[in-house]
């Protein structure tokens, strides 16, 4: 990766839920070229901007693999079932 960010450690960790997959996101970014101004432009520019970034790809895989799973001629698409409203 280029750019300004002097490390980043970025996790994507796949969960089997009852048939359903959950797809979670943990990382971490630093910016320390400058000692006090790196962790503030980090906390107000790099940081949402990196979230930012990370969220775009994580829905274009979700429509990737939804995308591919309509295609499967193993796994026929389940129908989904809704939970009723609790009174």
């Amino acid at each position: 990766m280029e750019g300004p960010l002097d490390y980043f450690h970025e996790e994507f960790i796949f969960e089997d839920l009852g048939g359903q997959t959950k797809l979670s996101h943990v990382g971490e970014i630093m910016w320390n070229r400058f000692p006090f101004f790196g962790w503030f432009g980090t906390l107000i520019y790099t940081r949402p901007m990196f979230h930012k970034v990370i969220d775009t790809h994580l829905l274009e895989v979700k429509d990737s693999c939804e995308a591919r799973a309509a295609r499967s001629h193993v796994f026929k698409r389940r129908k989904r079932e809704f939970s009723k409203p609790q009174s």
